[in-house]
């Protein structure tokens, strides 16, 4: 895992944590001394590896869910205004909130984005509350030129175009529910309220939804009848 990636991203995204994002190394002198922060912190640590099954042999194609959690120790202020750590709470929401814009939907570079897989509380007292938010990604083992398996990268660049065609809004559609229904009388009806522009489709578009499994080339839905495109 690339964690220092990970900390970085975190510590230019601006949040309230600022510069108070930290590594697991960092996180270990802190749980072993007494500790009471003044603002909110964080380590970054990584949490668990799970790899499926080699899916190409002999060469190696390998999917790895690699996950790591954000540990965040928020300041409860037990013992002035805050008894009761309402406060840390709505804290950890907006924190929450905080992390998900650098994190997630992020591409490293490697099979998947990062997302969200869930948090859970640590720990509460009268002066920190710990909380750990999990995150995960995929990365995938290849064979490289030699042979031996590595951690595929692609550059951004080098990812596969997103569709520049534009989301559909809507969709006209019409169905045939006997064989004796025209095409003609459809367009002219008006209680159907159809739009001037559309255009008559192909038969072979409409799905015919008549009893008879065979009336018309696609039967009742595919069920029966589709072969009648392949018998001789």
């Amino acid at each position: 895992m690339q964690l220092g990636r990970i900390v970085l991203k975190i510590r230019a995204a601006g949040t309230s944590l600022g510069a108070n994002v930290l590594g697991a190394a960092d996180l270990n002198a802190v749980m072993t001394n007494t500790f009471t922060p003044k603002m909110p912190i964080a380590f970054v640590i990584p949490v668990s590896e799970d790899a499926k099954e080699n899916e190409c042999h002999p060469s190696i194609n390998q999917i790895v869910y690699e996950r790591f959690g954000v540990i965040v120790a928020i300041p409860t202020d037990g013992t002035q205004k805050d008894k009761t750590g309402l406060l840390a709470y709505d804290q950890l929401h907006e924190m929450r909130n905080e992390l998900f814009g650098p994190l997630i939907g992020w591409d490293m570079g490697f099979s998947e984005q990062i997302y969200y897989r869930g948090g859970k509380l640590i720990g509460i007292d009268r002066a920190v509350l710990w909380y750990q938010f999990d995150f995960e990604y995929k990365s995938r083992i290849v064979s490289n030129p030699d042979g031996f398996g590595e951690i595929e990268t692609t550059t951004i660049d080098n990812r596969a175009p997103v569709s520049s065609l534009p989301d559909f809004d809507r969709i006209w559609a019409q169905y045939i529910l006997t064989p004796s229904v025209k095409w003609e009388d459809l367009m002219n009806d008006p209680s159907l309220d159809l739009p001037e522009t559309l255009v008559p489709a192909d038969m072979t578009q409409f799905i015919d939804l008549t009893d008879d499994p065979d009336a018309g080339p696609y039967g009742s839905g595919f069920a029966r009848a589709f072969d009648f495109f392949i018998r001789k």
